[in-house]
């Protein structure tokens, strides 16, 4: 499994273009969670809630959010991390946009390069 982790605020016009591309070029969709840390004073917080419902609904469970309060980067993507169990995690921006198709199968070819897991 693979936990992309990415905090956002008040940038909601890049969750479809990142879930859209991220989950559409995996190979193995159920091995993929998109997960989102959301302010909860966000003035963009509905449209990022509704956004992601709809999504959500067009690609399953791998589509996640937590609300909570505004705080450092790093520590949301430290609560993102903990919060979910998976194999790998992937630390993004919220811009990111995936090309390559099998990326997935590929971060794990890679992974089998570097048996310490920091690569």
């Amino acid at each position: 499994m693979i936990c992309i982790a990415i905090p956002s605020r008040g940038r909601p016009q890049f969750l479809r273009q990142l879930v859209t591309s991220a989950l559409s070029t995996a190979s193995e969709l159920k091995n993929v969670a998109v997960r989102y840390y959301l302010n909860d004073d966000d003035p963009e917080l509905s449209t990022y809630v509704d956004t992601l419902k709809k999504l959500k609904q067009e690609f399953g469970e791998g589509v996640q959010w937590t609300i909570g309060p505004d705080q450092n980067t790093v520590l949301s993507w430290e609560q993102i991390c903990e919060s979910f169990d998976a194999d790998y995690y992937m630390l993004a921006g919220d811009e990111v946009t995936f090309e390559t198709q099998g990326w997935d199968k590929k971060f794990d070819e890679t992974k089998q390069k570097y048996p310490d897991g920091i690569f």
